[in-house]
Order: structure tokens, then sequence, then C-alpha cells
């Protein structure tokens, strides 16, 4: 416990996978951290193919396609540029992280799904949108062009979530994802920081 209360290096706030228990009644039992408990989903994709049942689903005035580099900057003012915590530069968001973008009517950004991470074969989903555009389907249409380019590239999608997150596991579920485990995610505050040297 001394670490995370006197550690210069660590930031205020930070996450802690797969808690030890013991650790875990440590950091609750003191008055120096803020701490939230949850629970998160691990899913994988593990099939062959994708079909394109909700891509063909879009309502009228929306158009999917694959994020080209001039659409970059209508992300940041419609509060879908969330890729930048994730990748270092445009450049590498394009290239790597295949992103899926939904425009609406007015030719707006409405949803947004790519990676948020890949490595040893594997792609973190992340899917975004919008609130006004919820509820039409655009997340799943989103999550199934995004399906077919991992697959095309030799690549599995992965997706993880928060337990409580239903909207997400069934999205996921819709698909065939297979749940692969359950693990703990414990989110610390701390409340003062140490003094630096």
């Amino acid at each position: 416990m001394n670490f995370i209360l006197n550690e210069e290096s660590l930031p205020q706030y930070f996450h802690i996978y797969n808690t030890h228990p013991q650790l875990y009644q440590l950091i609750a039992s003191n008055e120096a951290v803020g701490h939230k408990y949850r629970k998160r989903v691990q899913l994988r994709y593990q099939k062959e193919i994708i079909g394109s049942t909700y891509r063909k689903r879009l309502p009228d005035g929306f158009s999917l396609g694959h994020l080209r580099a001039h659409e970059l900057d209508l992300l940041e003012t419609s509060g879908l540029g969330l890729f930048k915590k994730f990748w270092s530069s445009k450049k590498e968001f394009l290239e790597m992280g295949m992103p899926i973008l939904i425009k609406g009517p007015a030719n707006d950004p409405a949803c947004l799904c790519y990676a948020c991470t890949v490595t040893s074969g594997l792609a973190e989903v992340d899917v975004i949108t919008l609130p006004e555009y919820r509820s039409l389907g655009l997340a799943k249409a989103s999550t199934e062009e995004f399906i077919e380019t991992c697959l095309q590239r030799g690549i599995t999608p992965n997706w993880d979530c928060f337990e409580e997150n239903i909207a997400s596991l069934k999205t996921a579920q819709t698909f065939g994802f297979t749940k692969l485990r359950e693990y703990d995610f414990l989110s610390v505050f701390r409340k003062k920081l140490p003094d630096r040297k």
C-alpha cells in the first residue's frame, strides 16, 4: 500500500486488472484513496466469415465506409475523437485502427468503430455512437464492417466491456463473439499526491 500512496511515478488515477483480494482489501480500507471495483468481460470473434445483415439495414440518408484522412477533423468536433487516447498519430490510426465511420443525413459523423489496439493478431474493438443516433442499428452496421475488415487482414476481433454494459454485450453476442473470461477491474484514485522531491 505504501507504493500506491507514495510512488511519484504513478498517476493520480489508474487501473489495476485482476486485483489480488488482499490488495483490494488494503485499498478499500484506506481513506487516502478512492476506488471503484467492477467486473469486465472479454469475448472473441471465432468465426471465419461475417454476413452483411446489418449493413443492408442502414437507415435512409446514412452512409458507411472506411474513414479517410480528410474526415478526421469531423471526428474532433463531433465528440468521436477518442481514438487519440490509443494511437500516437492520425496516420497510425488510419492504417492500424481500421476505422469504420457512419455518417448521418447531414454528412455528419454518427458512429465510429475501430481498433483501440492491435497486437499478436488481435484487434480490440471500440465502437461509439453519438447519443442522438442511438437505437438505429449503427453500432451493429459499423461493427459488421469492422469485423469483415479484420478478417480480410487475418486479424481476430476481440471485445472487452464492463459486465453491466448490457448494450455492448448484446452487440457482441449478436455477432457470435464467444465469452473467454470475466476479470476484476479496479479503478484507483489517489486523493493526495506525494510531494515531489
